[in-house]
């Protein structure tokens, strides 16, 4: 389905602006970049982890978070702390970021130890997708040394609906399994995802946060 003419068939978007946590990165004194966790315990944490540098010609952008794992290819730091703390505009970094963290291109790998994957499985999505942004705050605090505070910025958000004439999504067949989606300035790439894979997409896309209101639930085919 084309993106393009999802905003006249699909969906429609209604602008709005919105105050949203904004992060800072990139080590002032004092500041900490330990992700947040309830007194006493241990911010959660990959067990193994792997950081490349991307071959060139990569190509667009791709992630994969399977239970316990996390894979992401042809990705920038920048983009990193974008998903980690859920910061969706890629075209206004966060202030204090190195220059090369919008340049230099990653291949990362990194999984859990067995019970911990087997554990995440039993979890909601959202369970699931709020432990993951803290093992990768942590794999950003481990590997590039990250320091983040928190401020409140002003930012447009915009609201996903479903048009008058109904969605008109191809479902992801059940037998098949789901694969990372893929995108880039000009390109949005679904394979067996939900309405929050598009979200993430379209968010990083249109730079601004966008909120799904469609109540539409499964997997689908989105190109």
């Amino acid at each position: 389905m084309s993106v393009q003419n999802a905003s006249k068939s699909f969906l429609f978007i209604a602008w709005a602006v919105l105050a949203v946590p904004y992060t800072l990165a990139q080590g002032a004194p004092g500041q900490s970049g330990t992700p947040r966790t309830e007194a006493g315990t241990k911010a959660p944490a990959y067990e193994v982890v792997s950081v490349k540098t991307s071959q060139p010609g990569c190509g667009g952008m791709s992630l994969n978070s399977p239970p316990g794992r996390y894979e992401a290819r042809c990705v920038t730091v920048s983009g990193l702390v974008h998903n980690a703390y859920e910061v969706r505009s890629f075209h206004d970094s966060p202030a204090g970021l190195p220059g090369w963290a919008d340049s230099v291109l990653f291949d990362i790998e990194a999984k859990t130890d067995d019970d911990t994957a087997v554990a995440m499985q039993k979890l909601s999505y959202k369970e699931r997708q709020e432990l993951n942004n803290q093992m990768l705050q942590a794999l950003l605090v481990d590997r590039f040394k990250l320091r983040v505070h928190y401020e409140t910025r002003v930012q447009q958000s915009a609201e996903l609906v479903i048009a008058k004439s109904g969605p008109r999504l191809k479902r992801w067949p059940a037998d098949q399994k789901p694969r990372g989606p893929s995108w880039s300035d000009n390109q949005i790439s679904i394979r067996g995802g939900g309405m929050d894979r598009l979200v993430m997409c379209l968010s990083d896309v249109l730079s601004r946060k966008i909120i799904d209101n469609t109540g539409l639930t499964g997997n689908y085919d989105i190109k």
